[in-house]
């Protein structure tokens, strides 16, 4: 069995459900347990409560995304594979090229289409390969700036005059920074699951990762090093 590549458990499930009248076990691969298990348990409750019939299991939960890829890579190789699986954007193009993943265009239109589930074209292109898809998107992550607002006041800055531009924010970071008594200045966990928060940066700044034809790296440009 191909897997159902679904950042969108409710409709990945609402396609399969509609193929068959017999009774179904749908296995589900999940990351995240400790963030995601009770929005899981509530979607999977709803659901089979409206698809008498279908039961779904939940495999053990993946610590993070890029375990939950590798599992799904071993997994395809000796045929033994869930119905679903969550897994962070960045990671859906190498499940497809793979030929693991299946597009989900045929379990969407069989449920009445995009518009009628709730999804404009959008936010399903996030989840598209060569214009067909293998994801929906189930939860957006937001970076969020945390800030001492007492250490930045003993540096003479007031937080009405917070700087807004990121040089200004690291310069600020090296003023703060006391190692001496152990105060560190400035964070940026730039590795987080996929480079995610590095990449939001790059694109940010009108740069890309890789150049048009994926034949080069492009983030040691300028825009990557500014």
């Amino acid at each position: 069995m191909r897997i159902s590549l679904a950042i969108s458990f409710v409709c990945g499930l609402i396609g399969l459900a509609t193929t068959s009248a017999q009774a179904t076990n749908l296995q589900v691969l999940y990351a995240f347990d400790r963030t995601t298990a009770q929005a899981h348990q509530e979607i999977k409750e709803r659901f089979e409560k409206e698809n008498p019939g279908i039961t779904v299991e939940f495999l053990a939960a993946a610590p993070n995304y890029e375990d939950a890829s590798q599992s799904i890579i071993r997994n395809a190789m000796i045929g033994d594979l869930p119905d679903v699986t969550f897994q962070g954007l960045n990671l859906v193009r190498g499940l497809v090229d793979r030929g693991i993943a299946v597009p989900l265009d045929p379990f969407i239109a069989g449920d009445g289409g995009a518009d009628k589930l709730g999804y404009d074209a959008g936010m399903l292109r996030v989840g598209s390969v060569n214009g067909k898809t293998f994801g929906i998107p189930f939860a957006v992550s937001t970076p969020l700036l945390y800030v001492n607002a007492d250490l930045v006041r003993a540096a003479g800055v007031e937080m009405d005059a917070f700087p807004t531009r990121w040089e200004d924010i690291v310069a600020l970071g090296k003023k703060i920074d006391d190692p001496a008594r152990n105060i560190i200045g400035f964070y940026f966990q730039w590795d987080i699951t996929g480079n995610w928060m590095f990449q939001s940066l790059l694109f940010a700044n009108g740069g890309s990762m890789m150049s048009f034809d994926e034949k080069a790296i492009a983030f040691d440009q300028p825009p990557g090093l500014a």
